[in-house]
């Protein structure tokens, strides 16, 4: 496995990310092809095509190259591309984005709409950003629990493009917030809001403004 991440308790008030790599010689830098894109991989298998990993640890374990912590609290896990590592946690009610370079470094952070948090006893450990940033093209989205849906630019982190899938289609919160990680081929955006006027919806990923389908869309209809 060429690296690790662990992400500690969720449910506390900070959650440390920590990241590790078996050889420092390998840096993702270097193996372009084994970037991680999105939530559970390129192909959204969870399989890497990486190859010439160890066969068995090291008994002293594999070299921790580097820890981030204060990313507040979070279910989501990290997407690599492009030289960046992405992620999502909330704060005081906040649901932030962040980018960090691949030595651990801070390059930017974003919010992203308010977030979904509870006080109800039995359901408080469900508190966290849900939704694992999807990178295409330079460009990444992520999806706020409370449904602003925002495209960033993946170097600046600069706001592209924002839509509230809430108001546009009609939709209530989910149970426990929004919790998906959106989907990207080629052009398209798929996700779901589950509203009254767009249940399943496929955006321009370049132009929200490009038009949407909705639950009685048939496949042969859509965009």
């Amino acid at each position: 496995m060429k690296h690790l991440i662990t992400i500690k308790k969720a449910f506390q008030f900070s959650f440390i990310l920590a990241f590790m790599f078996l050889f420092p010689c390998c840096h993702v830098l270097s193996q372009h092809h084994a970037e991680w894109p999105c939530f559970h991989g390129p192909d959204r298998t969870n399989k890497s095509n990486e190859t010439g990993l160890l066969s068995q640890w090291p008994a002293e374990g594999p070299e921790m190259l580097w820890t981030i912590s204060g990313l507040g609290k979070g279910y989501c896990t990290v997407s690599i591309a492009n030289g960046y590592l992405f992620t999502a946690g909330i704060d005081d009610q906040q649901t932030n984005v962040f980018a960090f370079d691949l030595d651990g470094n801070l390059v930017w952070k974003k919010p992203n709409g308010r977030s979904w948090e509870t006080e109800l006893p039995w359901a408080i450990s469900y508190n966290g950003a849900r939704s694992t940033p999807t990178y295409s093209e330079g460009i990444v989205y992520h999806l706020g629990e409370l449904g602003r849906l925002t495209a960033f630019d993946s170097e600046s982190g600069d706001e592209i493009w924002s839509i509230e899938l809430r108001e546009r289609f009609d939709a209530e919160i989910p149970e426990y917030g929004y919790s998906e990680s959106v989907h990207i081929e080629g052009d398209r955006l798929y996700c779901c809001p589950a509203g009254k006027i767009g249940f399943l919806i496929c955006l321009d990923k370049h132009n929200i403004r490009s038009g949407y389908q909705n639950r009685e869309t048939t496949l042969a209809n859509r965009i």
